[in-house]
Parts: structure tokens; C-alpha cells; sequence
């Protein structure tokens, strides 16, 4: 029996660098048939997980173009991972403490491998459901009974069944976004998988049955996902009108404090240049009155010296004629 990661793991995994796109990611999921991708950084170490789940509930609700968003912005970053000579115990243990449902497999901080819930379900319960569809070979479609190409058998859809329940419920996902508003059809889709599933069932392909039943739960959980993160968006975005509402009154406020400050001060520095240029008004009008009366001082004084030399010129010119 495996005792370590190394021999339950899925190698190789799928990795995308941080600076990818949420578009990428998710077309990367949809053509290998996987729900999650390893995010590295540029260092191809480790960065970060991002899940068909995280698209569907971080992106989609948010109605933001898939093309503009990067893995680092919605990746999950805080994740566990073990080593591939882990005991296959210790990633039981973390996936029941941590609730996940995968754990990527590093060596020098480096991913080499990922093991999921599917993985473990076989080595601890090859008895359970979950088992038998992940240890299911995942063939091409097999030919029916009279030659031709028909839906695959229980081996035929093998190991990509639980990947494919989780791809349905992300193109369910991905198709509200491309067709905002029609979030019955999400429903609609959900009911006629369950429809298949009954048809399946009643025709004795009872795995078929299983994972197309799997993949009803997913579009349903797809339209939970997307109503509850619709209805928790609307709160948010209402609760942040009333913050920036309360925000622009408050600015509002303070820019006309501001002002009536700034006006008072104004006022302030106006009257007090008022009172010095009418002080310096009265100085030099002051000034000018004692120089105006030394002026006429001064003019008298010549005046009087004038007079008195014009009488010593009458005196001479009098004098010289006798």
C-alpha cells in the first residue's frame, strides 16, 4: 500500500505564472478537463492556487472582463502544500483541518505534483463512489452496440468525471458572464442535467448517471454562488455608496470650515493693511503739513531778507543822487 505522496499524486500539474489571466486559466481548465491551476512565481516556485470555484465567485459576480484580471489578484495565496515523501496520512489530516480539497506537492518550493480528495478516496476508501469514478481510466468516447460513437461507460469517463462536473458548473459560470442578466439559464442548465442523469440511470449507466447528477449539483451550486454573491455585492456596493456618501458630506464640511477660515482670514489681513496704509496716510500727510510750514518759514525769512536789501539798494541809489 503507498505510505507517501509521491505514489498517490497526480504529477506534472498544470501551472500558470502570476502574471496570467483569469481568461487563460480558465481555458486552460476547460481543454485539459481540470478545476484547478497551479500559480507560480517567476521563479517557477510556488505562488498561489486558483480554483474553478475562485473564478466563479471572485470574478464572475464582480462582471469583470476575465482578459483584464491576473491569477495574482484572485489566486489564493496562502497555501498549503507537503512534499512528495509526505505521508499520505498528513495530507488526510491538513485536508480535514484546513478543509481543502486539493494540495499541491512541492520539492525546493517548486510544484511537481498536486493530490486531490479523488486521489486520497482511493487509497483510504476504494469502496466509496468518489473511488470509483477517480480511478475510472479516462478514455475517448467508446462505440455503442450497433458500431456507432455513444456516451461513455463507467471506464469511458473514468477519472475526468468529477473535473467535468466542475467544468460544467465553471462554463455555466462563464456563460452568465458573457450573458449578464439570463442567471435563469444557469438554472435551466442544472435542470437538464438532472433530467440526463434520471435517463442515464434508468438505462443502466449508472456512473454516467453519477457524474452527470455531480454536474447538476455544481450548475446548482454555480447559481447559489451566483445569486448569494449578487445579493452580497448589491450590500456592498450600497454599504460603499454610504460610505463614499458620508465621506463626500464630511469632505464637504471641512472644504467649508476651510473656507470660512480662510475668508476670516482674509478679512483679518485686509483690515489690518487697511489699518497701516491709513497709518502711514496720517504720517505722511503729517510729514508733508511740517514741511509745508517749514517751506513758508523759510519763504518769509527770505521774504523779510529780501525787503531789507531792497531798501539798502533805495538807500544807496538815494544817497548816490545827492
Amino acid at each position: 500500500m503507498p505510505q507517501t505522496l509521491r505514489d498517490v499524486m497526480t504529477p506534472d500539474p498544470k501551472v500558470l505564472p502570476k502574471t496570467a489571466t483569469v481568461k487563460e486559466a480558465a481555458e486552460l481548465m476547460r481543454d485539459d478537463d481540470i478545476g484547478d491551476v497551479i500559480v507560480v512565481n517567476a521563479h517557477k516556485k510556488l505562488y498561489g492556487i486558483i480554483t474553478d470555484r475562485d473564478i466563479a465567485v471572485r470574478v464572475v459576480p464582480d462582471g469583470t472582463d476575465a482578459s483584464t484580471v491576473h491569477l495574482e489578484d484572485v489566486a489564493t495565496k496562502d497555501v498549503t502544500a507537503l512534499g512528495p515523501e509526505a505521508p499520505v496520512d498528513e495530507a488526510v489530516r491538513l485536508m480535514r483541518e484546513k478543509a481543502v480539497r486539493r494540495l499541491p506537492v512541492v520539492e525546493d518550493g517548486k510544484p511537481v505534483g498536486v493530490v486531490s480528495l479523488g486521489d486520497l478516496a482511493i487509497e483510504k476508501d476504494p469502496a466509496s463512489a468518489l473511488a470509483d469514478i477517480s480511478a475510472a481510466p479516462p478514455d475517448g468516447p467508446e462505440p455503442s452496440a450497433n458500431g456507432s460513437s455513444g456516451m461513455r461507460s463507467a471506464g469511458g469517463l473514468g477519472k475526468s468525471l468529477p473535473a467535468m462536473a466542475a467544468g460544467a458548473g465553471l462554463a455555466l459560470a462563464f456563460g452568465y458572464l458573457r450573458n449578464r442578466g439570463k442567471r435563469r439559464s444557469v438554472k435551466i442548465a442544472a435542470k437538464r442535467l438532472r433530467r440526463t442523469g434520471r435517463k442515464l440511470r434508468r438505462s443502466g449507466d449508472r456512473t454516467a448517471s453519477e457524474a452527470t447528477t455531480q454536474a447538476a449539483k455544481y450548475a446548482a451550486a454555480a447559481a447559489a454562488v451566483i445569486r448569494s454573491q449578487s445579493k452580497r455585492m448589491k450590500r456592498k456596493a450600497a454599504r460603499k455608496g454610504d460610505r463614499l456618501e458620508d465621506k463626500t458630506q464630511s469632505l464637504s464640511k471641512r472644504a467649508q470650515r476651510k473656507s470660512e477660515e480662510l475668508g476670516k482670514r482674509a478679512q483679518r489681513k485686509s483690515e489690518e493693511l487697511g489699518k497701516r496704509a491709513e497709518r502711514k496716510s496720517r504720517d505722511l500727510s503729517k510729514l508733508a503739513e511740517d514741511k509745508s510750514k517749514d517751506l513758508r518759514r523759510k519763504a518769509k525769512k527770505v521774504g523779510k531778507l529780501a525787503e531789507r536789501k531792497a531798501e539798502g539798494v533805495k538807500e544807496l541809489v538815494t544817497s548816490g543822487k545827492r
